[in-house]
């Protein structure tokens, strides 16, 4: 249901709300316990001055900092060590810290957060927008930023109070937002509407199945695969391998396959090893579609020269892909799921990265070689 909130201007309740928000509602870490504990793939700090600070192992973040993640990046970031923020690719956010009052500013991208011991009462951590601000204490979830106009904000377990951060623009109104619900906010004109819906199971994003899911939610994804596949059809891959195998393609090979790839519709693809998605077990061979714009990835498993099985998030087979020397067929496997499906199809090789030397060579210089 949508509804629509007008500007609205009181001193008095404005000056009580924002009291509200940022200690009644208001969640966060100890300023000197913050730290950057792990990355993978391209990620940039930045200081209060614009410098670039160079990356260690767990190193202290201060107000002012700046934290961006490249395509196929992610960054961790500690708490005071029992609650987590990770921020997934293509994402940009700014820390604002006084004390024990922390603010994430989410600039762009998405962030999941995880505080497994609810905070201290003087403790506060905010998640917020240039538009809206959201009050974390013992939560789980996760906030997408994909605009200046657009926020929402997804629940796994606890409940969170979100508002305007712009009062004067946008009013005094709140909205609680409770475990197994997503929350979408469009802010235009001095207007916010706002939908709010039962969270499913196909709405997690991958950077946050990566993290684990709370039972419930495992029960909800396995249910959703029964149902796509009944008793005696193939679930989870499981059967997979009676499928008939694509013949292989002269002219690919692992020697030719890193780099950049395009479809017709103008779709986005990559091949890399340099990172790392944590599926134990498989080789760091990884290929990102749809330039991550759906956070689809897949781990390639070689079957015969030019094939490969692709495995997805839960171990899942979804693909088979067949190269060629001009590109890659990705054809879905029965298991792969309606976003894997729609990002299929053939897509031509547009740049070669060369891994060991970093260099990058359009395919146009290569082809007729």
């Amino acid at each position: 249901m949508w509804s629509r909130i007008g500007k609205s201007i009181n001193l008095y309740v404005l000056a009580a709300l924002v009291t509200l928000i940022f200690s009644a509602c208001g969640q966060s870490a100890k300023a000197t316990t913050m730290h950057l504990i792990k990355t993978s793939g391209d990620v940039g700090i930045s200081d209060q001055a614009g410098n670039t600070v160079e990356l260690i192992e767990n190193m202290g973040l201060y107000s002012g900092y700046q934290i961006s993640t490249m395509d196929e990046s992610r960054a961790w970031i500690d708490l005071d060590r029992v609650k987590l923020v990770k921020m997934d690719a293509g994402s940009e956010a700014d820390i604002h810290k006084n004390g024990r009052e922390l603010e994430l500013v989410v600039n762009t991208g998405s962030l999941y957060f995880h505080i497994t011991e609810p905070l201290e009462e003087n403790e506060t951590l905010n998640i917020r927008s240039s538009t809206m601000v959201v009050g974390i204490r013992g939560t789980r979830g996760w906030v997408e930023v994909p605009d200046n106009e657009r926020f929402s904000v997804s629940l796994l377990e606890g409940s969170v109070e979100c508002a305007a951060f712009d009062l004067d623009t946008y009013g005094t109104d709140t909205w609680m937002i409770d475990e197994g619900l997503k929350a979408e906010f469009v802010c235009r004109n001095g207007e916010i509407e706002v939908e709010i819906e039962p969270l499913e199971a196909d709405d997690i994003p991958a950077f946050v199945r990566e993290e684990g899911l709370p039972p419930a939610y495992e029960d909800l994804l396995e249910q959703e695969r029964d149902m796509k596949f009944p008793e005696g059809e193939e679930r989870d891959g499981e059967g997979a391998d009676d499928e008939e195998m694509p013949e292989s393609t002269p002219g690919g090979g692992i020697d030719n396959m890193f780099g950049a790839y395009v479809n017709e519709e103008g779709r986005e693809a990559s091949i890399a090893t340099t990172f790392s998605i944590g599926i134990e077990g498989k080789t760091q061979l990884v290929i990102s579609l749809d330039n991550w714009e759906t956070a689809k990835y897949v781990v390639l498993e070689q079957e015969e020269e030019n094939v490969y099985r692709g495995i997805g998030p839960r171990d899942t087979q979804v693909y088979w892909v067949v190269f060629d020397k001009a590109g890659m067929q990705v054809t879905p496997l029965a298991a792969a799921d309606d976003d894997y499906r729609r990002i299929a199809g053939y897509y031509r090789q547009t740049e070669i990265y060369i891994e060991e030397t970093g260099e990058r060579i359009p395919v146009s210089e290569t082809e007729n070689n």
